[in-house]
């Protein structure tokens, strides 16, 4: 019995070192591809002619198949805008290539340079939903939001 396993530890230690001599890493030689992305929108520091104001932010369609919601908090800041802090843990890995996060932590806010340069005064309700490739929902929240501006007639004239 002593002699298979001196005669095993003998055949793994010489597979090791001919696979380490046989084995070299390898390099790629190819030329980056430059990506170009279309229609990217810049956003600028630009005044605008309006000011948001976020009101609630409210995590919809708990609990999810795919994902497991850990914290969902609307954080009202004075003179600051108000921000959705979200905590989300997906049992499966989403971003295979780079990260193998399986939590995630999302801070999010709206802010005026989001916006096109003129929307009309009123109050508004944003739906978003993050979904996976079989269309089930990892994620959906609603944010509720006012704009106001200053007179009348330049915001309809502009949009």
């Amino acid at each position: 019995m002593k002699r298979v396993h001196r005669l095993f530890r003998c055949f793994v230690r010489f597979f090791i070192i001919a696979s380490w001599l046989v084995f070299k890493p390898v390099q790629c030689d190819q030329q980056q591809v430059p990506v170009h992305y279309p229609n990217r929108i810049v956003f600028t520091n630009e005044s605008r002619p309006f000011t948001i104001r976020v009101t609630r932010f409210i995590c919809t369609e708990t609990p999810y198949e795919v994902s497991e919601l850990l914290q969902c908090k609307t954080i009202l800041r004075r003179n600051s805008p108000t921000y959705l802090n979200l905590t989300i843990h997906v049992p499966k890995v989403l971003n295979v290539v780079y990260f193998q996060n399986r939590t995630y932590n999302v801070a999010y806010w709206l802010e005026d340079k989001f916006f096109p340069k003129s929307v009309p005064a009123g109050d508004y309700r944003q739906d978003v939903w993050f979904r996976d490739e079989l269309n089930k929902t990892l994620l959906s929240y609603q944010a509720y939001f006012s704009v106001r501006r200053r007179g009348v007639w330049k915001s309809l004239i502009e949009w």
